[in-house]
This record gives C-alpha cells, structure tokens and sequence, in this order.
C-alpha cells in the first residue's frame, strides 16, 4: 500500500480550512447554541436538529469524511484537540437515533483510541476494536451491520506502530501452538493478513520499519477482505462507500493514511469535483502548512 505523512511541524497553526471541517457533534453543539442562546431545548428540539443533521450529512461525500479524520487526527497530535462534549440533554437525544460517517475497526490496544487520536465525540463513529485489528465472524457481522444499517461512508482498518499481537503472529507456528488453542487460532488468523509464507519480511533488519511493513501488510489484507464482501462491494462500485487503510504512529501521534493497491472505485470523484467520474480514488488526506 502507500502512505503520506502530514508534513506539519507539532505547534504550527493550522491552516484555516481545518475551521470548516467540525465532527457531527460539534454542529448539533453550535446549532443549539445558535437557535435557543435565550432558552432552553427541549428533548423533541434536540431530536429535530439531529434528524435535520442526519440529512444534510446524506450529501456528505467518503472523501470528505476522511479529510475529516485527517484534520482531527492533526488537531490531535498538534495539541489542539476540541474534545468535543455533548450536554445532559444532547447526551439524550442520541439514544434516538445515531447514524455516524465513518465505521473504525481498530487494535484493542488501549493507547490507540480511535475517538480521542480522531478528535471525535459522542455519535460520530461506529467502533469497533479487536486485538490485531483483523476480521473474525463478529468483526465482520459488526462491520455489515455499520455499512448496511447506519450507512456509513467510510470504513477505515486502523493500525499501529509496536502492535503486540503482530509481533506475536510472526513466531513460528510451533511456538504459536504452545498458546492457549483461541489465542493461536487468533495469531493464526493475524498472520495470514502478514503473508509470511508468501513474503517473508526477515531479510528487512530496520527493527521500526520492520515493524511498519508488517502491521500495513495486515491493513492492505483486511481492507480486501472488507471490500470482498458483495454486499459493501457493491456500495464501493457505486461511490457511495470507501474502505481505507490507517497506520497510527504511536510516538507522534500521527495517522498515515493507506490506499491498498486494489482499492479503486472508477466512480469515485475526488473531493469538489463530484459530478465528475473520476479515474481514481480521493487522494489521501495531504496537511500542507500555511504558507
């Protein structure tokens, strides 16, 4: 797969775009403030400004769903998160109904929490966090779930830099039998998103990029794995869907984006051409400082 770096030095201010970008939490916040700055909402109030959200963001593109991340995750690692909070009654609203953008199935690792690196808050992202971030049955069943019933718009397998269970999955299978019979079953099934026996990665004697190559060996694998289903297939083919890749840099902070070599969907336009049938994907998520 490939992969881009945000080149924006931690402290710089962010360009002025990041401004337009606010999760879906955020907009209901203001909207509230705005309509009722002199009383307070009541409960029927809350559920008709999150109904009137729910369907402006049907407009929302993948693509602009994941600058959103992109923007989140570098107010994250620049010190500048919002941490976006819900009040009393917000909070209350949600139990309604929730219809997030974006569906993460991220490592179980508990210094990779997608809300916080994304700058996310409550409703905005269906998670779901399994060690080694690779499909099982639930993970699957759970990934249908967000793409058929919430209709998310983008599906991203999250990753991390010095992964345990990756490691781990790379011993030999002898050593890997020795543990417990569902823990090596699981290493197991991690392994064969790495393609050991296929690739081996040995001869790569650089500890951290050796490290690197086999965590985005396993995104790009679940990535495929994801878009192999008919039914988010389907989604994909039509634009309405993105499945992604994500690498999380635990001593930055930062999130590598990863496009996996068949990821293409020839009716995907990139962000603000969206009439337009494009040739490739949305480009990554590119932070370029201010000039």
């Amino acid at each position: 797969g490939q992969y881009m770096q945000p080149p924006i030095a931690a402290g710089m201010p962010l360009p002025s775009t990041y401004e337009q970008e606010i999760t879906q939490s955020q907009r209901i916040g203001r909207q509230v403030e705005a309509e009722f700055e002199n009383t307070v909402p009541s409960m029927e109030d809350l559920v008709r400004l999150r109904e009137e959200q729910d369907l402006a963001d049907l407009n929302t593109s993948p693509a602009d769903v994941l600058e959103m991340l992109s923007q989140g995750n570098v107010r994250f690692w620049t010190g500048q998160s919002t941490r976006p909070q819900l009040n009393a009654m917000q909070r209350r609203a949600e139990i309604w109904q929730s219809y997030p953008k974006v569906a993460i199935i991220g490592c179980s690792d508990s210094r990779v929490p997608p809300e916080i690196i994304f700058d996310l808050g409550l409703g905005d992202v269906f998670v779901i966090r399994v060690a080694g971030n690779a499909s099982g049955s639930g993970v699957s069943g759970s990934i249908l779930y967000a793409v058929t019933h919430l209709r998310v718009k983008v599906v991203l397998v999250l990753g991390h830099e010095g992964c345990g269970i990756i490691r781990t999955s790379q011993k030999s299978l002898d050593e890997i039998d020795q543990e417990p019979p569902e823990l090596a079953t699981w290493f197991k099934t991690v392994r064969r998103g790495i393609g050991l026996e296929i690739n081996p990665i040995s001869d790569i004697s650089d500890v951290r990029a050796k490290d690197r190559e086999a965590v985005i060996r396993n995104i790009s694998y679940q990535v495929r794995h994801i878009k192999s289903n008919p039914h988010i297939a389907r989604r994909v083919a039509t634009g309405e869907l993105l499945i992604a890749g994500a690498f999380y840099e635990k001593r930055s902070g930062m999130v590598d984006f990863i496009r996996a070599e068949c990821d293409v969907s020839p009716h995907l336009a990139p962000r603000g051409n969206r009439g337009i049938r494009a040739e490739e994907e949305p480009p990554i998520p590119s932070i370029q400082a201010p000039a």
